[in-house]
């Protein structure tokens, strides 16, 4: 799934029924590639990813959720 300008509430809606229609379809894989911590983020895409992250959830009840951490190497 991949979405396109703008970084709103369009943007949301647009991965929702993305979502959606995976379920509809009987998808067995949905990836998505979110943020890191989405849920406390001060990235401008936190809300996209914390809300496509929660619609994920409630649609595909099982969830195998993976967290890539950056590291920051000095």
């Amino acid at each position: 799934m991949s979405a396109t300008k703008p970084i709103n509430e369009k943007r949301i809606a647009q991965h929702a029924h993305a979502i959606n229609a995976a379920k509809r379809a009987n998808v067995k894989l949905l990836a998505y590639t979110s943020s890191t911590k989405a849920d406390n983020t001060t990235l401008a895409m936190g809300p996209v990813h914390k809300a496509t992250e929660e619609a994920i959830l409630v649609t595909f009840h099982d969830v195998f959720y993976v967290t890539i951490y950056t590291w920051k190497w000095n």
